[in-house]
């Protein structure tokens, strides 16, 4: 039998936050559906009212192949290259 800590290294100092948006107006928004049943209704949702209040330049939809495991390296590269802000989402 194996045991497993499921707790993250204590690497000694905390992690480098990005500066925070003033505004979402003419920036790259990913909306990131998790795959979880109706995060995609709730993505919607928030994708209105960005569109009606916010205005960013550009969003963009994409999705985990599944909510039960991290996102694949290829999709967390693909935000880091691209997102100027990142808003994801769980809809049970």
């Amino acid at each position: 039998m194996k045991l497993y800590v499921p707790m993250a290294e204590d690497t000694g100092s905390p992690p480098t936050l990005a500066p925070r948006l003033t505004t979402l107006a003419g920036v790259r928004v990913v909306l990131l559906d998790n795959g979880k049943w109706n995060s995609n209704r709730l993505l919607d949702g928030v994708e209105a009212l960005l569109r009606e209040q916010e205005r960013p330049a550009q969003i963009v939809r994409l999705k985990k192949p599944t909510f039960t495991k991290p996102a694949p390296p290829e999709l967390v590269a693909e935000l880091a290259r691209g997102a100027d802000a990142l808003i994801t989402a769980i809809g049970d």
